[in-house]
């Protein structure tokens, strides 16, 4: 039972009405029927509340079952969250490390290039000096 779900029980001039009510809702159906009135023993109120008390229990138990596997299956996911993340970091340090060594290869031809550029400049000014000269 649910609940937003009321079941009633009404009991007049010996005859007895069974309402489901949903609230807000009004009554789907109705189940009428005789009976004769009855006293309610304490032993009768002590057996329902035991019958009710085993199925609170068996809710709890089917409630942490599922409780259970939401728990492993979060654990399982946080893990391999965990796992992408590293992954994740390592990449972008290889790339970090690929960018520098890049840099480092550029500002090395970068000086290459200034020395020949300046002996090529100096060789030219010999041969131009050796033609005039």
């Amino acid at each position: 039972m649910y609940l937003d779900d009321i079941l009633c029980c009404i009991v007049q001039k010996g005859h007895w009405v069974i309402i489901n009510i949903i609230i807000g809702v009004p009554p789907i159906s109705k189940v009428q029927g005789h009976v004769k009135p009855t006293k309610t023993t304490a032993s009768d109120k002590v057996h329902q509340i035991l019958k009710e008390n085993a199925q609170l229990k068996e809710e709890k138990q089917i409630i942490t079952k599922h409780y259970e596997k939401l728990k492993i299956k979060v654990a399982d996911i946080t893990e391999l969250m965990e796992e992408k993340e590293k992954q994740y970091l390592k990449e972008k340090q290889i790339f970090i490390d690929d960018v520098k060594n890049l840099k480092i290869k550029i500002s090395e031809r970068d000086k290459i290039i200034a020395k020949l550029t300046s002996q090529v400049e100096e060789q030219s000014q010999n041969e131009k000096q050796t033609i005039t000269g």
